[in-house]
Formats: structure tokens, sequence, C-alpha cells
């Protein structure tokens, strides 16, 4: 097992390049690597560098572009793409960070701030919103009682954790994560980065009718809600790396995330 390098990964402050990452897992190194240790995307030199080159169709604004990545864990995708923007296009961009999730073992950097993220949304009249994995249980939209229940015990087994997913899952009824982004006129784009088969809910965000069994096709919905909102989809070829990744789920060393781009064309 390779400590040093599953160390430099917990470094907020490490941006490794895809290569590096991949190298480590041909090696069967990352096996004791947890999601709470970097989140589920691990931020790596192609995708900001990705990122960036995305956000150069901006370039030609006379406003600052602002950016706002939402559940931002560490910061780090936030941090190193505000670095990238910086020196790619001076002051046109303004990048900030914000997650409501203050565990104490959680290592964050300084761009992150402590806000809800509907409110950070419009207050903070955001032009583009970059979210990296919201999980099917995204601690941003989860009731009181099952965040209370993570608090009082923040290594819950995946059993219990499943028990309270299921629950909160038969009681919202389809809740849309991505309804306010379209609703809020400051907002030209918002990116998604995590694969499609992890949507909070695929029929309001992906505009897919819900599968019966987990293997079945998606069926899509015509026309999808956010073509009614004036957003249209775009999947863009970015690379990636989850986490999942390293510690082999569901026999799939292979499985990189999907980056979706949901742009207002009106």
């Amino acid at each position: 097992m390779n400590l040093d390098f599953e160390k430099k990964l917990k470094d907020p402050y490490y941006l490794p390049s895809r290569g590096e990452v991949l190298s480590e897992i041909e090696k069967d190194d990352l096996s004791s690597l947890r999601p709470s240790d970097v989140w589920y995307e691990i931020i790596t030199q192609e995708l900001i560098q990705w990122l960036a080159s995305h956000f150069s169709a901006y370039t030609s604004s006379n406003d600052i572009i602002k950016i706002l990545e939402i559940g931002s864990w560490q910061g780090r995708l936030a941090h190193f793409l505000k670095q990238s923007l910086l020196e790619l296009y001076d002051n046109l961009f303004e990048v900030r960070a914000i997650d409501n999730n203050n565990q104490s073992w959680q290592k964050q950097l300084p761009i992150v701030e402590d806000s809800d993220m509907n409110e950070a949304i419009s207050s903070y009249e955001s032009n583009i919103i970059i979210v990296s994995w919201l999980t099917p249980h995204p601690d941003n939209i989860l009731p009181k009682w099952f965040m209370d229940s993570r608090l009082r015990n923040p290594h819950i087994s995946p059993q219990e954790e499943n028990n309270m997913t299921s629950i909160w899952n038969k009681a919202k009824d389809g809740h849309d994560i991505t309804y306010n982004r379209r609703q809020t006129p400051s907002v030209m784009e918002y990116i998604l980065i995590w694969p499609i088969s992890q949507s909070w809910d695929l029929e309001q965000t992906h505009g897919y009718k819900r599968w019966v069994r987990w293997d079945s096709p998606y069926i899509p919905i015509n026309p999808p809600i956010r073509e009614k909102d004036w957003f249209i989809r775009n999947k863009l070829d970015i690379p990636t790396i989850n986490v999942l990744n390293c510690i082999g789920s569901n026999d799939d060393k292979r499985r990189n995330s999907e980056v979706y781009s949901f742009t207002r064309i009106k």
C-alpha cells in the first residue's frame, strides 16, 4: 500500500495529475482510501484545466463572471479553479465555494464558506454553479433528523445509512435539486460532475424516467423539465476520476464520473 500517496491525496493543497492517480490505481494501492478522506471526486490537474478551458466561452463578457461551487467539501476544486482562471484570464472570474457540513474531521481550505446552498445561489447572484458529487443522500438537502444522526455518529454503518436514506427517498417524492438554479435569473449555466446513475432524481435532473431495475435502460421524457425552464443539457468531454475507482466499488475500477453542462438558452 502506498501510504505516501494516500497521505498526499488527503492534503487539500495537493493537485495530482490524472496519470499519477491511474498509476496508483493500477497498483491497487488505494484500497483503504475512503470517500470521506477526499470526497467522491479526485480533483486532478486535467479536470481543472478542462473546466478552465470550458469557461473561456465567457471571456467576451464585460462583467465579472461569478462561479459558485456548492457542496465543496474541502474546497480543492474551487481553490485550484480560481488559481487557474486567474492565471489565464486575470480577474474576469470570481470563484467562491460553500459547504454547510462542518464536521470536525473535515479539513477545509480558506475558500470554503459556511452557507446554505439555496440562500447562497440567490444572494451571491451566481452566474455559474458547479456541483461535484452530491451523493444519493446529499447532505445539503437531507432532513434535520438525518443530519442529527450523522453528527451523533459520523461512522454510521452503511446498513443504517441505507435504511435512513430509504425512508427519506419514500418521503421526498421527486425532489429536484437543480430547480432553484434554473429559477435564479443570474444563473447562466450549472455543471454536474458525477455518474448519471447517482443522480438524486433522474427524472427531474436529467429528463429520464426512473428505472424499474438498476440495469434497465433510461427512458427519455419529451420534453424534459429543464427545457420548460429554457435550459439545454450537453455532456462535456472532461476526464474525471472518482474514489469508487480506487476502492473498486461494484467490481468496476474504471468507473468515472460524467460531466454535464446545463446552459440557459433564453
